[in-house]
Formats: C-alpha cells, structure tokens, sequence
C-alpha cells in the first residue's frame, strides 16, 4: 500500500490515464489495453487497488458512454482478480497461503495459465458487447512528478496507507478463529472435504468467495486446515481469488437489464 500510495503521490497513474486519453484509442482498444494492464499490474501491486487505479481511467475516458464504462470496469474487475491469483502477493488470499507455508512462492506461478483463461474467456464475450467509435478528445498533460529534487516523506506516505482495510483484516481473522476455536469449521471441514470430496469443496469456495468475501474463507480453510495435496491447494486459491468476479458479472447484467426494462 505504502509503494503504490508514493506512485500515486508522484503522479505516475494520473501520467498514465492522461497518456491513454491523448492517444485516442477506440472503445475496444482501451477495453483490451485496460484489462491486459490491469493483470499484469494486479500480479506486481495488488488487485484492489489496481482496480480502483484502472477503473478511475475508464471513467476519464468514457465519460460520455456510460455502457462503455460499466462493462469496461467489470472487465477491469476479472483481469484484476484472475491476475492476483497466480502471484503470492497479488491478493490477501494468496499471500495467506504463501505466508502459512502450504504452497511454495514459485509454485504460485503454475496458476499462470489457468489465470489467464480465467480473464480471456469472460473477456472475450464481454468485448462482443463494447461499443464502436472514440471516446472524447482531452489534451491534458499530467506530468509525473521527479523524485530526486521534490521533498517526499516517506512517513506520511505510511500514514496514507488503509488503516480501515488493515482493520477489517484483523476483525476477520479474530472472527474466523472464534469460530474454529468453537468447533463449527471442524464440523464444516467434515462435512465440505471429507464427505464432499477437496474438488467441489474448493469449487465450494469459489462460489462462496463471490458472496461473501474471499478473505473470510480463505481465512477458514486455512483454520480447517484440509488434508490436500499442492494442486488442490492451488485450485481453492485460484477459486477464491477469480471467484469474486462472478458477482461484478450478475450485477452488470442485473443493471442492464434493468435498463432495457426487462427487469421492473
């Protein structure tokens, strides 16, 4: 958080949407060039924040097509999470699982290929849908800022830094763990790997990761503490991670149907 928050002090993101904007590419041009970076950046920083980041410039190119914008974000969305699940610091989850020592830090990377099919295949579809044309022109220049000769205070950028987020991590961890320390998730992991199979429990989880959060439950299978081998761990990381696309999907559809009045 503290090194995105000094880019972002140093203008680079701003540079960056103003470079996209001024090189008048076409809706679907920056549906694609959104999404690719989007999960690559995902995989370096972090998918939250890399969403915000890149959302923040479909809203400044597509101000003036708002189907373009909500189809844009939720592509933004799925590049996101498909790319932060094959890097161990690419989301919370991954990085609870690296940390807890189930999967090793190289081995994330196997999850590359199915992260990318998990991002082109919903891509794809949703491309059909993007709107033809250009965006309106903007000639604003935002330059990036030089870090050699402007003061910068590295404290302050540690101040900036989520402290809520931070919060709400630790209410959920201090949560999950009343639970297990209750005995509910050794019932559930009973249930769920043992009688259900590790398979559909993990696809279980993906689903689950899409209604509630991904933390929570990666933060309970974790306390459950499944005997799986690595594949199957890296399939629930995988699940948890792209699961919570599934939601950012049915709510785009539910608004656009709501807008071609197919829904009251």
């Amino acid at each position: 958080m503290t090194y995105v928050n000094s880019m972002s002090e140093r203008r680079v993101f701003d540079a960056l949407r103003s470079w996209l904007v001024r090189q008048r590419f076409g809706y679907r041009s920056l549906f694609w060039i959104t999404g690719v970076l989007s999960f690559f950046l995902s995989a370096a920083f972090d998918n939250l924040t890399t969403a915000l980041l890149m959302c923040a410039v479909i809203l400044a190119v597509g101000r003036d097509a708002p189907k373009f914008v909500s189809i844009g974000c939720v592509n933004i969305v799925v590049a996101a999470n498909a790319g932060g699940a094959f890097s161990p610091f690419g989301d919370i989850t991954t990085l609870m699982v690296w940390q807890r020592g189930v999967v090793d830090f190289l081995t994330f990377f196997n999850l590359f290929v199915p992260s990318v099919v998990n991002y082109l295949v919903p891509a794809v579809f949703m491309s059909l849908a993007v709107q033809r044309g250009l965006p309106a022109a903007d000639e604003l220049r935002i330059p990036m800022k030089r870090g050699d000769i402007q003061p910068f205070d590295s404290f302050r950028e540690v101040a900036r830094a989520e402290w809520d987020t931070l919060l709400f991590f630790f209410g959920v961890i201090m949560c999950v763990g009343g639970l297990g320390f209750i005995g509910y998730l050794a019932h559930l992991s009973t249930f769920t790997y043992l009688e259900l199979g590790p398979t559909l429990a993990n696809g279980i989880v993906g689903v689950l990761s899409a209604v509630v959060d991904n933390i929570p439950v990666m933060v309970a299978v974790l306390q459950m503490q499944p005997q799986m081998d690595v594949q199957q761990w890296l399939l629930v990381t995988l699940a948890a991670g792209v699961g919570g696309s599934m939601l950012s999907i049915w709510v785009h559809l539910l608004v656009n149907a709501r807008f071609a009045g197919v829904m009251p």
